[in-house]
């Protein structure tokens, strides 16, 4: 198969660039609105304990140790994924193992979406960006 001019190893070189370049940016996308997201007024009401904008002092530091945990734990659900991938790819094989990784990040992505305590806000987030 030619791609481009392109062929065998180079091939491959190019299908993986091609892969893991939006791969990266979309990760990177998807890591950094969970931040901006927390300053919007609509979202700090719904959920106080995440608040860094109205409150001073010890109540500052504290909901910014909460509001980083809350962010960060999409990072963590992303680690969880890829790491149960080389467990579930041999097993599933490829195309179920992304049939799963799907499903489970829809489910995610609706938990995150529809969340109103801080709780499911951070179990949904660490479910959304899995395998």
């Amino acid at each position: 198969m030619t791609l481009l001019g392109k062929r065998g190893e180079a091939l491959q070189e190019l299908m993986n660039f091609c892969v893991v370049v939006p791969v990266f940016l979309a990760m990177g996308f998807s890591l950094s609105f969970g931040g901006g997201v927390t300053g919007y007024k609509t979202f700090y009401t719904s959920f106080p304990r995440i608040d860094t904008t109205t409150t001073k002092g010890a109540v500052k530091s504290h909901n910014s140790l909460i509001q980083g945990t809350t962010v960060s734990s999409l990072n963590l659900g992303a680690a969880m994924g890829c790491l149960s991938t080389m467990y579930l790819g041999n097993r599933l094989g490829r195309r179920r193992t992304v049939m799963l990784g799907a499903i489970v990040t829809l489910v995610g992505t609706v938990l995150q979406c529809s969340a109103f305590e801080l709780p499911q806000l951070i179990v949904a987030r660490r479910k959304s960006p899995t395998i």
